[in-house]
């Protein structure tokens, strides 16, 4: 079985340490790489969010929560894209 792991792009050494975690248990991964929410412009919040909903819960709808949240559903609809072996 795959495990799909999400991980930042600027995050190397945390990248690196998972990698070689993996492969050091023989672990089938693929790293999907995360929606890094500090990166999030206020144009992409209203473009991908209900801006309205952001704003009422700033304080824990945080940029970062948002990129975690969207890195998730990324890693989801690619799992979803994935055809498995029937056992």
């Amino acid at each position: 079985m795959k495990t799909y792991v999400i991980s930042l792009e600027r995050s190397r050494e945390r990248r690196k340490y998972i990698i070689d975690h993996c492969k050091s248990l023989n672990i089938d991964y693929q790293i999907i790489d995360a929606i890094d929410g500090n990166l999030l412009t206020q144009q992409d919040l209203e473009n991908i969010c209900d801006i309205e909903t952001v704003t009422k819960f700033r304080y824990w709808l945080t940029n970062g929560a948002i990129g975690c949240a969207l890195s998730h559903l990324k890693a989801y609809q690619k799992t979803q894209l994935m055809t498995y072996p029937q056992k």
